[in-house]
């Protein structure tokens, strides 16, 4: 398959993918959420949240795009750093000391100077612990994406699936697996929204609109 080629499945996929009100009415559900989010978000809030909203949903529009494109597994990736970043984001608002904690700065630095004199650099370990249930939900499926998706795993070489001819599938045809992992992502980030709402002291859920999407989504946690 040509780069010409592969794009043009790529785009033809997706063309089909928001035609599929399997995947086109729970995503454009989530993105509807996200945009009115980011509308709700004070303007007089500590600004590293609004960040963390802004990141977590470019990680859904991307990860959408790949699920749209027949490739849900190099959309997992993209979910898992979503997910640690909604939990770096709760962590900062149990204790905003955790923030310092994780940019650790020197030993970052010590790390990168280590690599440019050809040294390997020593291990760095930022301990942050974080209470709120739905994070831990979250990393139970952190966990499973790890494993299934984003590690180069027996089982994720072995989910690939092989064709004649030795050629690798380099887009699923399994409507089973799509609508899997539309289900998997959009639940995923109606959880995330669910935290990032909680870090910005419901701010989202004084919005009606935000409500009534979130309803019509997901029910009421």
């Amino acid at each position: 398959m040509s780069l010409k080629d592969y794009f043009e499945v790529q785009k033809n996929n997706l063309n089909k993918a928001l035609q599929f009100e399997p995947f086109a009415v729970p995503l454009s559900g989530v993105d509807e959420l996200y945009e009115t989010a980011l509308q709700a978000i004070p303007l007089e809030g500590p600004p590293v949240f609004g960040g963390f909203v802004l990141f977590c949903h470019k990680s859904f529009l991307a990860a959408a795009s790949l699920v749209g494109q027949a490739q849900p597994d190099d959309a997992s990736p993209i979910t898992r750093r979503a997910i640690e970043a909604v939990r770096l984001a709760a962590a900062i608002k149990e204790n905003p000391a955790n923030l310092q904690e994780w940019i650790a700065f020197e030993e970052r630095m010590k790390r990168w100077q280590a690599r440019q004199e050809g040294k390997k650099p020593g291990s760095l370990f930022v301990r942050i612990g974080v209470k709120h249930p739905v994070i831990l939900e979250l990393m139970e499926t952190w966990g499973i994406l790890s494993d299934a998706s984003v590690h180069f795993t027996p089982e994720y070489f072995a989910s690939l699936g092989w064709i004649k001819g030795d050629t690798l599938r380099y887009f699923t045809d399994d409507q089973r697996i799509l609508e899997r992992e539309i289900a998997l992502l959009a639940a995923t980030h109606g959880k995330i929204l669910h935290v990032l709402n909680w870090c910005l002291d419901g701010a989202f859920g004084r919005n009606t609109q935000w409500m009534r999407l979130m309803s019509e989504l997901y029910g009421k946690r």
